[in-house]
């Protein structure tokens, strides 16, 4: 939700497509407020194998970032994890921390990623998101 001064709500941005609802990580107003940055996860099952989860198919939960017109709700922007990080990059291993998760349902997903934040240049249109589950900050370039 989008607040004024007076604390009155003014727009209301939800994530589009077929992943969860906005996570708390992460809102940023963009464009002088013409669109949001928000992040939020998406739950794939994936072959957990590599890390002895071997009950089947396991889950992986991966980030996700969406910049969103605020006026239409329209995705102007997305980016998924998994298509760009390899989950052997994670450093948390599946049920080895409290917000890890085991991998072996979809309610506990392995977080092998874990977006922290995200910033995207004025000037180049570029994100940068930070990654606590691999410690890394990953570039992403747009090219229109």
């Amino acid at each position: 939700m989008i607040i004024d001064s007076n604390y009155r709500t003014v727009a209301t941005v939800q994530t589009g497509g077929n992943v969860h609802p906005v996570d708390m990580h992460e809102f940023q107003l963009l464009n002088d407020g013409e669109s949001a940055l928000v992040m939020t996860y998406h739950t794939i099952p994936y072959d957990l194998t590599y890390w002895n989860v071997s009950s089947g198919l396991g889950w992986l939960q991966e980030g996700v970032f969406q910049e969103i017109l605020i006026e239409t709700g329209e995705v102007l922007f997305e980016w998924f994890s998994s298509n760009h990080v390899d989950p052997t990059a994670g450093l948390v291993l599946p049920d080895t921390s409290d917000i890890s998760g085991d991998g072996l349902g979809p309610h506990t997903a392995w977080d092998y990623f874990h977006v922290n934040s995200i910033e995207k240049s004025p000037t180049t249109g570029n994100y940068m998101i930070s990654a606590r589950h691999t410690s890394t900050i990953v570039s992403v370039s747009v090219s229109f």
